[in-house]
């Protein structure tokens, strides 16, 4: 009889996931058992499962309690050749009843590793059994009594400057409940570690790898204020010239920073303050004469002021004193209130992360490139960055409501301007006035307010987004809505047109940049004459706010060729697109037409030709523009979809003609179409063919509008009698 090697048993565990929970991680506490694994191969061992022995006879698996072996599927048995010899179902059966465990708390299962079979009923063979284990884990009953499975214990995790972290602890890999060092059950909160400001971990350049704050400088000078328990910072003897102010200091906060603290230090760089700080001494950094980057909790003197004075300007920290190296800057803080102060001719970048922007608060502050805002502002006041020449970039936080009178006029290097949010409402008078590098400016749509000459003098100013035409979102009743102009104003400037815009007697003469190429409007009308004689402007898109468009709206803009109309728009004045040479029309059939992207064909402007015979109108066209076909005397035929709701005046007129008009609706439905006066003057007697029926000229000329059937329906409802066409 031949012999036959060693078994070969093969497991499988649970992959990372598994161990992973084991060490920790909450089970999935399900009451059918779930599936580990059933895959054969080479014997592994983890976490929950030992490898405990192998000897000629059988090999021993010890099992953590949670796992159990719930069957063994005998695969096949195998001759010393290689080949398969049978299969023996019985055999899966015995040695699954054949496991069990050896002790309490842990299942040791045990596997034969050799067997005597009969092959043929006679000849004895020992062959080799292989096999496929599959392991469940076990279900726990909620609160069910059980011991405690532990794993190692769980290292503490220290808490961060940003994160809180976990004390040592074991977890149960039953019930996943946690317990101390002492296996005393515990709630998680109990182990928890708070956030420790103070737990920075400094990398080589001297910054927090977590929160990203500089390590504060040392050798710094404090003085205890008992006042307020804390501290103030005195002055700095060292060399270093970059400099980070601590928030505390010995346990306690710092505060403030005395007058003249840091007076005289002319190799100082950089400087960081940080937000404990609420007040901040007259002339604190006068004399650093090399100061190119201030970062501060708030500008000028007190975080706490309310209203604009000497000390809520951005001079108020470097005092009045002349020195080497400072720039004497003239200050408004008021109509005729001002202060002169001498600030650092180097300092290029200022950032504040909180407090208010008064009245002048960066007024004049010439050589500044950069100036970051709070987060929480809400307004930006009267003249607070007027004459800041070299800002060139600005971002408007989400959180301001109004932007003041001048506040940004003569920034001359401003190239952009960013907004954050919809909460801004109102933008004052000439606030981006005189800003010759801007080239491109969204303004939000939430804004109700635009002060006359806002962007006079952009003389860049290329594209554009307003939230309406004029100086308010919706004019009040007897107000005044006016044209597109009156954002740049009536004063002439180089790099300007100037363009009559208006209605009736009121035009007005408005200095447009000739840079200007498209416009977008969000919202509100398009008053009459609101873009009239805009020759270079190139593109205007309405947004879906847009309720109508005036007569002349776009009169003479030569240049002009596109123009997006969207659907609520429910309105198109006279000669609204005259003049406009180059526009690109929509052409279907026999007609032009303006839209969107989403419907091309939403409004009917005019007939391609006047020499039309015949016009299928788009079925879902929704104007018919004023003198559409006028004129079209040869035009015997015209359809029209259901969808129409204005047909303009004189659209028809001298189309003598015309003897069919075929409309998708009912008579009732053409009957509520708005049609303006004189809309078929000297047409042809056509007849509308209707749904339900025909309606000839005579008649359609009475037929009673929307407002008249509400009132006919009324009277029914009261005994009266009433015909619908």
């Amino acid at each position: 009889m031949k012999k036959l090697f060693g078994v070969l048993l093969f497991f499988l565990m649970a992959g990372s996931a598994l161990a992973g929970w084991f060490f920790g991680h909450k089970m999935i506490e399900e009451k059918k058992d779930a599936l580990i694994t059933e895959v054969s191969g080479s014997l592994k061992t983890q976490s929950g499962m030992t490898f405990v022995s192998a000897d000629r006879d059988r090999s021993v698996v010890e099992c953590t309690v949670n796992y159990e072996v719930t069957e063994i599927d005998l695969t096949g048995v195998y001759l010393e050749d290689g080949s398969i010899a049978f299969y023996y179902d019985e055999e899966r059966t015995r040695i699954a009843s054949g496991m069990q465990p050896l002790s309490e708390g842990t299942n040791v299962y045990y596997l034969l590793a050799k067997q005597k079979v009969t092959l043929y009923r006679f000849i004895p063979y020992e062959i080799t059994l292989q096999y496929t284990l599959r392991i469940t884990r076990k279900s726990l009953e909620d609160d069910a009594e059980h011991t405690h499975i532990f794993g190692n214990l769980i290292e503490v995790v220290p808490a961060t400057c940003t994160d809180t972290g976990m004390a040592a602890h074991y977890r149960c890999s039953l019930c996943g409940k946690l317990f101390d060092q002492s296996k005393r059950e515990k709630r998680e909160v109990d182990l928890v570690l708070a956030v420790d400001p103070d737990a920075h971990s400094w990398n080589e350049s001297d910054r927090c790898i977590f929160c990203g704050t500089h390590k504060t400088t040392e050798g710094l000078s404090y003085v205890y204020e008992a006042s307020s328990n804390s501290y103030a910072l005195s002055g700095y003897p060292g060399t270093e010239t970059e400099i980070y102010l601590p928030s505390e200091y010995e346990g306690k906060p710092v505060t403030a920073i005395r007058p003249f603290a840091f007076r005289g230090l002319s190799a100082l760089t950089s400087v960081v303050v940080p937000d404990s700080v609420t007040t901040i001494g007259a002339g604190a950094f006068s004399g650093c004469s090399s100061l190119e980057e201030v970062t501060l909790p708030f500008v000028g003197g007190r975080r706490d002021a309310d209203s604009a004075s000497e000390s809520t300007l951005f001079g108020y920290i470097f005092g009045a004193e002349s020195y080497e190296g400072g720039v004497a800057v003239v200050q408004y803080y008021g109509a005729t209130s001002f202060a002169t102060y001498y600030i650092p001719a180097s300092l290029r970048t200022v950032k504040i992360s909180d407090g208010n922007i008064f009245y002048g608060a960066f007024y004049g502050c010439a050589k500044l490139t950069s100036v970051t805002l709070p987060s929480a502002v809400t307004s930006i006041g009267d003249d607070a960055f007027y004459g800041c020449s070299e800002l060139t970039t600005l971002a408007v936080p989400a959180t301001v409501t109004t932007i003041g009178e001048e506040a940004f006029m003569k920034c001359a290097a401003l190239r952009s301007v960013s907004f954050s949010g919809n909460d801004l409402r109102i933008i004052g008078r000439q606030a981006f006035a005189d800003c010759g590098a801007l080239t491109s400016i969204m303004i939000p749509s939430g804004v109700t307010s635009l002060g006359e000459s806002v962007f006079s003098k952009c003389a860049s100013l290329r594209e554009m987004a307003i939230p309406f035409v004029g100086n308010v979102a919706r004019a009040t009743a007897g107000g005044k809505q006016y044209p597109f102009g009156y954002i740049f104003g009536t004063t002439s400037y180089g790099g300007a047109k100037g363009v009559s815009q208006g209605s009736g007697s009121e035009i007005t003469v408005y200095y447009i940049p000739t840079s200007l190429r498209s416009v977008t409007v969000t919202g509100g009308e398009i008053p009459n004459g609101a873009f009239a004689s805009c020759s270079t402007l190139f593109s205007v898109s309405l947004g879906e706010g847009v309720t109508s468009i005036g007569d002349s709206a776009f009169k003479d803009c030569a240049a002009l060729t596109s123009v997006k109309i969207p659907s609520t728009v429910e309105s198109v004045g006279t000669e609204a697109f005259s003049g406009c040479s180059e526009l690109n029309y929509n052409k279907y059939d026999n007609a032009l037409y303006l839209g969107d992207d989403e419907d091309p064909y939403r409004i009917l402007v005019k007939a391609d030709s006047s020499a039309i015979e015949s016009c299928e109108i788009f079925r879902k066209t929704k104007i018919i523009c004023e003198k559409a076909f006028s004129g079209c005397s040869s035009m015997s035929s015209v359809s029209l979809g259901a969808d129409v709701t204005t047909i303009g005046a004189e659209a028809f007129r001298g189309c003598s003609a015309l003897g069919t008009i075929s409309y998708a609706g009912t008579k009732l439905l053409w009957g509520a179409i708005l049609k303006g006066s004189d809309w078929d003057k000297d047409s042809g007697e056509y007849v509308v063919r209707c749904q339900d029926g025909n309606v000839d000229k005579k008649s359609t000329t009475s037929t009673p509008t929307w407002s008249q059937l509400i009132g006919k329906a009324t009277d029914a409802n009261n005994g009266s009698n009433v015909s619908l066409y």
